[in-house]
């Protein structure tokens, strides 16, 4: 019998409730310019300074965070910071399944806010979230290379060197892995975890588990065991 991830189809309810989460630094919700006033005139939660021209640096008002140091503001005035970005283009195979992470995102989420984000953390991870929190976002792209269906989760289990275990079945997005790839397909994922560390000091090396691949419609065959890879940066 196969695994069920019966909390992260809860998760996924919870989250339709709530209205979704767009919560990576790529999500389309930018604050209007009302917004983006008012956030200037006051200082954040945090005790940061306001968005005012001499603090502009690194603001991304729209788009993707690419460069250490940037960072931008969500609808509800959290602010996300890029800390570190890994390139890897590591390929990994499965076979009949092939991964390639493409990037690595260390983020920084500062004066976050009560709110279907910070309430969807806390539920996933069963403890109360303060109004910081960092996260390890992962992109990828996964293709099925043959013509029958496949059942596969990307990544079972994530380690790092400062002690932390990431269960991968679990990501603070609506964008979860489908888990069940039709045949001759490719397609592109994004996870996003909680790394609860006060900062990402010594963080050097991520190690991590894939699920098995095995056919979809018999479960008792299983085409490829799980795979560890070893992310070193």
């Amino acid at each position: 019998m196969k695994r069920i991830w019966s909390k992260v189809l809860a998760g996924l309810i919870v989250t339709g409730l709530l209205g979704g989460c767009n919560s990576n630094e790529t999500s389309n919700e930018k604050p209007d310019k009302a917004e983006v006033t008012q956030i200037n005139k006051d200082t954040l939660k945090d005790g940061s300074a306001p968005v005012s021209e001499e603090n502009k640096k690194g603001f991304v008002e729209d788009g993707i965070l690419n460069k250490p140091g940037e960072w931008t503001l969500e609808e509800d005035g959290t602010k996300v910071t890029l800390i570190k970005i890994i390139e890897p283009n590591k390929k990994i195979d499965v076979k009949p399944i092939k991964i390639k992470i493409k990037d690595i995102k260390l983020l920084e989420r500062t004066n976050m806010q009560d709110g279907n984000y910070k309430n969807y953390a806390e539920y996933l991870y069963d403890k109360p979230i303060s109004d910081k929190l960092n996260v390890i976002q992962i992109q990828y792209e996964i293709e099925n290379t043959v013509d029958k269906d496949v059942s596969f989760l990307a990544f079972d289990k994530i380690t790092t060197n400062t002690r932390q275990q990431i269960d991968g079945s679990v990501s603070l997005i609506n964008n979860p892995d489908p888990r069940e790839y039709m045949g001759r397909v490719e397609t592109e994922g994004t996870i996003v975890s909680a790394y609860f560390k006060d900062n990402f000091e010594g963080l050097n090396e991520l190690n991590i588990l894939t699920g098995e691949a095995y056919d979809t419609n018999d479960t008792s065959i299983t085409y490829h065991e799980p795979v560890k890879v070893q992310l070193k940066f």
